[in-house]
């Protein structure tokens, strides 16, 4: 029975579970009543068994409190308001009483559908029943709606149990990705066991980092609970306002059952890199049940960056036309690396603001190393749409070209971040830093290592170097995604210490149970290497042949640490 919170002041969700009634057992008991009171709630429960040796009481899957036989009632104190609890009560029958099965080996992580069970025998136990279910998005508590495997009545036979080491195993086929809590007891118990957690990704291979880590397991940067469909291409054949030189490419990734319209993230390919190059990140953010567009333009030009920005634009349009059954175009995300996050600034001028208010309940810009913003102005970024949230990265040790020792002058960077209208509370700078460890993968030395092309592991980058899929990339961009997603879309405020977390431990620390990595650094306020002029940058904040960098006057030559003092 669920009450009126506003009656008795305190909010309470309930879930009824019934007892699987096993061979010789006491009869369950039924209807169980709960009525809250201040911090508290009384259950009650109508006693059907004659041969029960007492109740178990549970609450949120764990035992709380033993009670006498014929005892019908139970008051639980101390809880918390605006919080769900579920409960259960179960006679109990004496047999096996508190003896629960031990679990050997549940996997952290698997690049199988068919992950390995490991538990130890239980003497007199002949038969098992092992639970499997898939982890909350935040990986920290179970999704009591929703059973992935139930094996009941399990026989060792089958389980292929070894007499002399008493370990038995079993490898079922889990067809649910994700992240997932098991439990299994032995028959004739009345308590489950302690529980184990096991990933199974996506598609294979995800997990198969080349650094020989696992990857992550739990909270924010876990693998979502959907499997993948295959990405499908479509070729960008304009329209008539750009009816010129156009070539591109769009590909869409999302869950491989859809039933709904899906909030939308749209990601700008960097310089000659189509969507195979970011093939894993896309994977990982659809399994999370997102629909994601890739917009490539393959004649992007030096010339004519402006029509390339403008031809972006017309393929995310044709994009949102072609797909609007299943987009959700009030939760909006624009992302991007290199070029391609550099025009996700005046993407997003033009899609969140003015007549397509795209995002009205949800949006973010998330810029991966970015190169210019170019097309907009001060006046358009002090004009920026509201509610928009912001996260640049900026790798500290980019490979630049032409002779240069680092790519993109930061100061571009900055300049847009300082001047955009979007409050300290909803935007981060993050630089990644390098780290000296260093592995070994296909006989070749690697470390882990801040550059340009931190975003499209597990390929060739630009100059022709494998890229790796490691440790980096997962608490980089899979973490500090997963938890903007969480928070811009689902309302979630724990995200935020991740996301937006204004250099909190939870948002700059890059370590987990495999490997710790140097943390982020994170700012409002961007500082450029006062060591290190302009002159050094392959592409500096104020020369050359970008006359579409609108912002160029805000660039201060003299000054070493940035732009102009109207910022500082």
């Amino acid at each position: 029975m669920h009450h009126d919170s506003r009656y008795f002041g305190l909010k309470f969700s309930f879930l009824f579970l019934c007892t699987l009634v096993l061979q010789a057992a006491p009869t369950a008991p039924t209807n169980l009543l709960l009525t809250p009171s201040s911090h508290g709630v009384t259950l009650s429960w109508q006693d059907h068994s004659t041969n029960e040796t007492g109740f178990k009481i549970y609450r949120d899957g764990n035992l709380i409190q033993k009670v006498p036989t014929d005892t019908t009632s139970y008051h639980d104190s101390g809880l918390e308001t605006k919080t769900t609890y579920r409960y259960m009560v179960k006679a109990m029958d004496g047999i096996g009483e508190d003896k629960k099965a031990t679990l050997i080996s549940p996997l952290n992580a698997s690049t199988s559908h068919r992950p390995i069970f490991r538990w130890k025998m239980i003497d007199e136990a002949s038969t098992y029943t092992i639970m499997v279910r898939p982890l909350l998005e935040n990986g920290t508590d179970p999704d009591w709606s929703r059973t992935i495997y139930n094996a009941n009545d399990l026989s060792e036979a089958e389980a292929n149990c070894d007499t002399q080491t008493r370990i038995c195993s079993l490898s079922p086929d889990i067809s649910i990705s994700g992240n997932h809590v098991w439990w299994i007891k032995s028959s004739g118990e009345d308590d489950w066991s302690e529980r184990g957690y096991f990933s199974v990704n996506g598609y294979d291979g995800a997990l198969a980092l080349n650094d020989g880590t696992s990857g992550i397991t739990r909270g924010y940067g876990v693998w979502g609970n959907y499997k993948v469909a295959d990405a499908q291409e479509e070729y960008y054949y304009g329209d008539a306002a750009h009816p010129d030189n156009i070539t591109g490419y769009i590909t869409t990734y999302h869950p491989d059952i859809t039933t709904r319209e899906l909030p939308v993230l749209f990601f700008i390919s960097g310089w000659g890199r189509p969507a195979y190059s970011y093939d894993t990140y896309f994977k990982f953010l659809a399994s999370h049940g997102y629909y994601v567009v890739n917009v490539y333009d393959d004649a992007i030009t030096a010339a004519g960056l402006d029509k390339d920005y403008h031809d972006d634009l017309a393929m995310i349009e044709q994009a949102a036309n072609n797909h609007a059954t299943w987009m959700d175009l009030t939760k909006v995300g624009l992302m991007g690396h290199s070029t391609g996050a550099g025009a996700t600034v005046w993407l997003g001028k033009e899609i969140f603001g003015g007549n397509k208010n795209w995002g009205s309940a949800g949006r973010f810009l998330f810029l991966n190393a970015p190169w210019y913003s170019l097309l907009v102005n001060a006046a358009d970024l002090t004009n920026y749409p509201a509610n928009t949230k912001l996260l640049v990265q900026f790798s500290n040790d980019e490979e630049g070209r032409n002779g240069k020792a680092r790519a993109t002058d930061p100061r571009v960077v900055r300049a847009m971040y300082e001047l955009i209208n979007i409050p300290d509370a909803d935007k981060d700078f993050i630089t990644l830093l390098s780290d000296n460890k260093h592995y070994t993968y296909a006989g070749v030395a690697y470390t882990y290592r801040a550059n340009h092309y931190v975003s499209y592991p597990g390929v060739n980058n630009s100059e022709g170097v494998y890229q790796p899929y490691d440790m980096l990339d997962l608490l980089l961009l899979n973490r500090l995604s997963h938890a903007m997603l969480n928070l811009v879309f689902q309302g979630d405020e724990d995200a935020r210490k991740v996301a937006l977390g204004n250099g909190s431990i939870e948002q700059k620390s890059m370590k987990n149970e495999a490997i710790s990595l140097v943390d982020l650094k994170v700012t409002d306020t961007p500082i450029v290497d006062i060591n290190r002029p302009q002159e050094d940058y392959a592409y500096t904040c104020s020369g050359g042949w970008y006359d579409d960098w609108k912002l160029a006057g805000y660039c201060d030559d003299a000054n070493q640490n940035g732009i102009i003092d109207v910022l500082e």
